[in-house]
């Protein structure tokens, strides 16, 4: 069974992606907070 995912902006409190495979979610997490800033982070949908 594969749950849904969401990415959250921690710092606007926004979902800025949504209905993705957990795999992809981190994957996507990673990417974006590697320039050092964590703002982002996956949670299930």
């Amino acid at each position: 069974m594969n749950k849904s995912f969401q990415i959250i902006d921690t710092k606007l409190n926004k979902i800025v992606l949504t209905k993705i495979s957990e795999h992809e979610a981190h994957k996507r997490v990673d990417l974006l907070n590697s320039c050092g800033i964590v703002r982002y982070k996956a949670r299930a949908a």
